[in-house]
């Protein structure tokens, strides 16, 4: 052991270790380990200090005696490669978990549903928590929301929201130093018949930034949260409450996806979808719509909205735009296809599978245009239904459905419905013969 003896300059200090003595046979590594003791009085924090070895100041010597000289110094100067930071307390870092669910709908009078992870790290010492704040970022949405339940290591808890927050304390959460630990939180939901409302967003996140919302205490004894400068606010995602909702499948063609001859058809498929109601309750059904995509402009140009169908597969005698309150449209400078129903006349559906077709004869206008009219080689058909924006609406939307809450019509576009990524059919390919 030896005392530092302080000197001005680059360094702040040396210490001299002689009579060492140590032997490093030919061929061989040997560590040294520098331990030091530090300072716990008159220190301004944090601060940081290093070990270099200067190599004018090693001394060694060869099996016969000879002076070596010695090349390379090791972490010196002014910004060493290697140092260590002291501080006389930890922090708590607060982040949401990559695990944390994504924006998404929620069923109204479901239980345990989890709404958010986030992830808490000890940096410096141990460090307990003790308080945390939920807050549900819309107050009014409340009224959807019964209980609000965490999961930690070492305890589990359940409270209630009051005025938009629920405050949970004596947790006695350890966190160790350096060491990262997730929280789950979660949320048991009100039914529609008894106050929660279709459309209400529920972002349960950590309420940490005002002071004594949240508390934790390092192992020094330093508390942090009383300032509120120490501890942070965390959002969480977007949970939209629904009555129930739906999910789109597409179900593989029955038939080949590459044709070797081309056949003029008045009634070829473009793909086959699945709606699909969760168990809560069946959907409405506003508005389905498809883009075509293909390489066969000119037949794409000549198309219109009569060209197309689509078929309950249930029904494959009753085409869809033949039914009361039914409408189609098409757009031939972009491709899209839509089918929509007038409000009174939305199907309730279970699982409803639809069946889009496209006629290739194309024989609306003054003459038929086969499907590669105008270009050379193949032709591929394909159809897509595509991802909607959360403020996509009317034409916007690709796809139009509501919760059936009440008499009132609402218009819920695809945001977040299953599969919407957006949903391709298979690409199918002619050849002339």
């Amino acid at each position: 052991t030896r005392s530092i003896s302080y000197t001005t300059g680059a360094d702040y200090g040396e210490v001299d270790f002689d009579g060492l003595n140590i032997n490093v046979t030919k061929g061989t590594n040997k560590k040294l380990t520098f331990k030091t003791d530090l300072s716990t009085s008159g220190e301004t924090y944090p601060y940081y200090y290093y070990i270099g070895v200067d190599n004018d100041n090693i001394t060694a010597y060869d099996a016969d005696g000879n002076l070596l000289t010695i090349t390379g110094d090791t972490n010196t100067g002014i910004a060493p490669s290697v140092y260590i930071t002291v501080s006389n307390a930890g922090t708590l870092t607060m982040a949401k978990d990559a695990a944390s669910p994504a924006n998404d709908i929620v069923i109204a009078g479901t239980s345990n549903v989890v709404m958010s992870k986030f992830k808490f790290t000890a940096n410096t010492e141990d460090i307990t928590v003790d308080k945390l704040r939920i807050d549900i970022g819309s107050s009014t949405s409340s009224r959807s929301v019964t209980a609000v339940k965490m999961a930690y290591t070492g305890g589990t808890a359940t409270g209630y929201l009051s005025s938009g927050y629920v405050t949970f304390s004596g947790m006695n959460w350890l966190i160790k130093k350096d060491v990262t630990s997730v929280i789950t939180i979660s949320a048991d939901l009100n039914t529609i018949a008894l106050g929660a409302t279709s459309g209400d967003t529920i972002e349960l996140g950590l309420a940490c930034s005002t002071a004594s919302n949240c508390n934790a205490v390092g192992a020094s004894g330093n508390v942090l949260g009383d300032a509120g400068a120490e501890l942070s606010n965390v959002d969480g995602n977007t949970m939209y409450l629904r009555k129930t909702k739906p999910t789109i499948a597409l179900v593989a063609p029955a038939s080949p996806t590459t044709f070797a001859n081309f056949t003029k058809e008045a009634q070829t498929e473009l793909g086959t979808f699945v709606v699909t109601a969760d168990a809560a309750a069946n959907v409405e059904i506003a508005k389905l719509q498809w883009t075509l995509i293909t390489n066969g402009a000119a037949w794409k140009a000549n198309l219109a909205s009569t060209d197309f169908q689509v078929w309950d597969t249930s029904d494959l005698y009753d085409e869809l735009s033949n039914n009361e309150g039914v409408t189609t449209s098409y757009t031939t400078s972009t491709g899209v296809f839509s089918i929509s129903w007038a409000d009174a006349n939305r199907p309730a559906v279970a699982s409803t599978t639809y069946l889009l077709k496209v006629d290739t004869l194309s024989t609306d206008g003054a003459a038929a245009v086969a499907v590669d009219s105008g270009i050379t080689g193949t032709t591929t058909i394909q159809a897509e239904i595509n991802t909607d924006a959360v403020t996509d609406a009317g034409a916007d939307a690709d796809f139009v459905w509501d919760d059936d809450i009440n008499t009132t019509y609402a218009t819920l576009n695809g945001y977040l419905v299953k599969n919407i990524t957006p949903l391709y059919t298979s690409s199918r390919s002619y050849k002339n013969n």
